[in-house]
């Protein structure tokens, strides 16, 4: 029998327009095309490759379901990553390091506008 995933907080679907800029040491700065979020960090997609970054500078907007703009702007660690060599895409999970308790705020009222994600 499989055992559900466990996890620390929920995760949310992002559009598939959702990107967020990322500055990598190795790499400058790049589009990342987040696939799903939680308050603790996110799942994204790049060409880049993310094997020998640590931390690195996350930035993107979120909007409430009153259409208020915002930007969030932070340090990440990559957790773990996967090399997809048919596409030459890196899929790699990323932890927030020190969000702010407002972004965190705004970062609950962004994931009201989105899809729960339900087992794995």
């Amino acid at each position: 029998m499989l055992q559900e995933e466990r996890r620390r907080f929920p995760r949310y679907h992002t559009p598939a327009s959702f990107t967020a800029a990322g500055e990598f040491s190795s790499h400058g700065e790049c589009c990342l095309k987040v696939i799903e979020m939680s308050i603790d960090g996110l799942r994204f997609v790049t060409e880049k490759d993310v094997s020998r970054e640590a931390v690195f500078s996350l930035s993107f907007g979120v909007t409430n379901k009153r259409g208020d703009a915002a930007r969030i702007s932070a340090l990440a660690c990559i957790r773990w990553y996967v090399y997809n060599k048919e596409a030459s895409l890196y899929t790699a999970g990323a932890q927030f390091l020190g969000l702010t308790q407002s972004d965190r705020e705004l970062l609950k009222d962004f994931f009201e506008t989105l899809e729960m994600r339900s087992g794995r």
